[in-house]
């Protein structure tokens, strides 16, 4: 999946694996009041964001469950991740393309990126594990970042999983293009 971002304050980001946001998520009676929610909640964000903007994880309270340093919510990164392997990258310049190559299997997510048409980086690996979490940790959900099941449909609220883009405001203008999705 190709990048760009107009400004050095862009926030974007790539959310992986989260179910369908208008069914009822695993572990729920009903459709969150939020759709966005169901990638933020039940999914994993490649992070666009050259600023590392953002606040460490909160519980349902508002209070932190975690302080995860700024680093762990800057481009590449699984946003507010700390058990990733992170390496900084540099070069990511505004107005030029760049190039993420998203892995995720089994429950290992790595994240690649070509600079302005270079060659590949390993920015982070990340294994989620739901019992490394806190009690009043959201992030630690056992239905989080499910990967599809073979032969599962789109209605299958379950076993299929989505990809997003996201923008958070308009005066924000990230670009995407040649985006592949392919079985591993």
């Amino acid at each position: 999946m190709d990048w760009l971002s107009t400004d050095p304050t862009d926030n974007s980001g790539i959310f992986i694996r989260f179910p369908d946001p208008d069914r009822a998520p695993p572990g729920r009676d009903s459709v969150l009041q939020n759709p966005g929610d169901a990638a933020s909640l039940f999914g994993f964000e490649v992070q666009i964001d050259a600023t590392q903007g953002g606040d460490s994880p909160k519980d349902a309270q508002g209070g932190e469950v975690e302080v995860v340093p700024p680093r762990f919510r800057g481009t590449g990164a699984i946003y507010n991740e700390s058990r990733q392997s992170l390496n900084a990258v540099s070069g990511l310049a505004p107005n030029q393309w760049h190039t993420f190559i998203i892995r995720a299997t089994g429950l290992t997510i790595t994240v690649d990126v070509r600079v302005d048409g270079g060659a590949p980086e390993r920015v982070t690996s990340f294994t989620y594990d739901p019992t490394s979490y806190a009690a009043n940790d959201a992030r630690g959900n056992p239905h989080r970042g499910s990967p599809s099941r073979a032969g599962a449909r789109p209605d299958d609220r379950t076993g299929y999983r989505y990809i997003g883009l996201q923008s958070h405001n308009q005066s924000k203008r990230i670009k995407f293009r040649n985006i592949y999705i392919k079985p591993l």
